[in-house]
Order: C-alpha cells, then structure tokens, then sequence
C-alpha cells in the first residue's frame, strides 16, 4: 500500500520578486514621472526667485524711506544698485553734522550705510532706457526723486553713483521704475516708486 503523500506531486510556493518585465514597467513608469516633474520643480523654483528678488527689492526701498522719515534727514537716504544683482541704502547726511558726504565715503562711516543685500541667483536688474538713473532718494517726508538729475529740489550726489548700469528708469510725473530680469527663464518683475514714495511689486 502506497503512502498517501506519493500519489500527488510535492507543490512549492512561486518565491516571491518582480520578473524583469515587470521591473522595466516601473522604471519607465518614474522617468515618465520625472520627466514631467522636473521642468515643473524647475519652473516653480525660477517664479519663487524672480518673486522673492521682488520683493527684497521692494523691502530695502521700504526700510530706506523709512529711515529717512525716522532720522529727519537733510539730504536724505538713497537706494543704491551697487552693481547688476547687489544693492543697499545709503545716508547722505554725516552724522552730527549738517553736510552731504559721498556714497563711496559713506558706505565706510559708521552707521553711513546699510547692508550690501544681494538678489536671488540668476536674477539681475535690468538696464534702462530713457532717462535712467542707478538710486532712488527719499527725503525726510518719505516722497522720492531721482538724484542723478542734479536740480534744487533733488541735487546730485558729491561724488556721483558708482561706476555701471544704470538700472532705473525715472520719470518726474510718474515716478521710478526698477525692472529685474532672470535671463535664463525670461521672467520679469517690476517693482515702481510713486514721486510720493508708495512702493509696489508688479509682474
């Protein structure tokens, strides 16, 4: 008599794993995936820096009138480009005194000008056209001018801006413009100084 266990072939359980095929399928199913993600991560990250250099931008223009409002300035405190993607605020007024001193002069006096801020990489600002300029004044009531244009109300600076650019368009009627450009995207962004002072970031 035969053993029960004889009459049926011994199974196996099929050992766990992916075939090949298998693992093909989903390796081109993540390239297909990344392929789709990348350039968009890429592109949301070159918006988020043309906006952030925006509004860097907008905010060191804000903390320059109000400093000009807060310490009552004479000569008043000027927005600089330094160069095409590094910018900062300058006083002009030399502290305890009742005289003008120059940007370069005053970058090296105590408490004569703020911090060198630099925009996001890959983001500069754009050269204008027109009647240009490479500051924006405010004066103690916080209105702006265009200190390049040497007249009663908005006299050059001793010593003139730094070499380069310039970056800024100004109109007497309508204000400044800075204009910031991202050449590797093309994308763009605005930011504009009513003559009254009023700061706005725009596409």
């Amino acid at each position: 008599m035969s053993s029960p266990h004889t009459d049926n072939p011994v199974s196996h359980p099929r050992e766990g794993g992916f075939s090949i095929i298998e693992m093909l399928a989903v390796v081109f199913i993540i390239g297909m995936m990344a392929a789709v993600a990348v350039p968009n991560a890429l592109a949301y990250m070159r918006n988020y820096q043309i906006q952030a250099a925006g509004q860097m931008v907008a905010s060191e223009l804000q903390t320059a009138r109000t400093q000009a409002i807060k310490r009552n300035v004479n000569f008043g405190v000027v927005f600089v480009a330094v160069n095409q993607d590094t910018f900062r605020f300058v006083y002009e007024d030399v502290p305890g005194t009742f005289t003008r001193t120059a940007i370069d002069t005053a970058v090296t006096t105590e408490g004569g000008a703020g911090p060198i801020r630099r925009l996001p990489n890959g983001v500069q600002f754009e050269v204008a056209t027109g009647t240009t300029s490479r500051g924006v004044r405010f004066n103690r009531f916080g209105a702006m001018c265009d200190p390049a244009t040497n007249t009663t109300v908005c006299p050059d600076l001793p010593g003139g801006f730094p070499t380069g650019g310039p970056f800024f368009a100004m109109n007497a009627a309508q204000g400044g413009t800075i204009r910031l450009r991202q050449p590797a995207s093309n994308l763009t962004r605005s930011v504009t100084i009513s003559p009254g002072g009023r700061i706005n970031v725009q596409p």
